[in-house]
């Protein structure tokens, strides 16, 4: 006959344990932490004195930088003159000019047109170079014929200020003066639009409403690269070249504003940036 018999059982049974001994790991651990810094700060100064004596100290060093180190600064020569001279004043980005045509001094207009003109031989002579057909030198600079202007500007009506048939046509003549060593660049993204013996001038025109105004220049290829430098040649017979602009048909009551600027890549160079800006108007 089979018996069964039950037994407690107690799970907190205690069993021999090893006695082990362990030492304090803090201590050790902190001590081989301290050697290891001491190590790796020695190696790295002595690198360095190694990268001094060899490599110099200047190569190890960031030198300060300059912003402004290679800019060359920029010297104005020059600016695009406009004639007659009218009220105005230029405000770093172009000269702007204003002329009420009903009450201008004609005289004085006709007077400060008709001087520039005489100013200028009739003839080349033996003072002046044909640069139709030849280059010029230090002594003998291009002729500039005035007559080129004259017939588009003309004496008419005093240059066109005075009252005609109830409307205007006054004109105006551009220079480059004071320009010294200055010589403008070709424009590459217009070489093939414009002749490489010139500088262009590109003038547009803003008007009123119902306005009928236009505008003629010329010499239309604009000034010829031939007359620059000026330094090049003797200043008491050059001959700066002129461009002529000419406002046709403003009527009473009408504003009218030109705006003309040498295309040069190198045009900031001119005090005015080679810009220039005339209103007219009649009211």
């Amino acid at each position: 006959m089979a018996y069964s018999k039950s037994y407690s059982v107690n799970s907190k049974v205690r069993l021999p344990q090893p006695h082990v001994e362990y030492g304090s790991s803090s201590t050790s651990g902190h001590s081989w932490t301290v050697w290891f810094l001491f190590s790796l700060l020695g190696a790295g100064a002595v690198t360095l004195i190694l990268c001094i004596n060899f490599l110099g100290g200047k190569k190890l060093l960031l030198n300060p930088v300059d912003p402004t180190a290679g800019l060359v600064p920029i010297v104005h020569q020059g600016e695009l003159e406009v004639h007659p001279l009218f009220q105005g004043s230029n405000n770093g980005i172009e000269s702007r000019f204003f002329s009420n045509l009903k009450s201008n001094n004609l005289t004085e207009i006709q007077n400060s047109l008709s001087h520039l003109f005489d100013s200028y031989p009739k003839e080349h002579g033996q003072t002046y170079t044909n640069c139709w057909l030849e280059n010029p030198n230090s002594e003998k600079p291009c002729f500039f014929d005035s007559s080129w202007v004259t017939d588009l500007c003309t004496s008419e009506d005093s240059y066109g200020y005075g009252e005609h048939d109830g409307q205007f046509n006054p004109c105006f003549v551009m220079k480059l003066e004071r320009t010294k060593d200055w010589v403008p660049r070709l424009n590459e993204n217009r070489e093939k639009y414009h002749d490489h013996g010139f500088t262009p001038i590109h003038c547009s025109l803003k008007v009123s409403k119902n306005s009928n105004a236009s505008l003629g220049v010329f010499p239309s290829k604009g000034f010829s690269r031939l007359f620059f430098p000026v330094s090049r040649f003797n200043e008491s017979t050059y001959l700066p070249p002129l461009v002529a602009v000419k406002v046709n048909g403003i009527g009473n009551g009408d504003t009218v504003r030109v705006q003309c600027y040498v295309v040069t890549p190198n045009a900031f160079i001119l005090r005015n940036n080679g810009r220039v800006s005339i209103t007219f108007s009649t009211g």
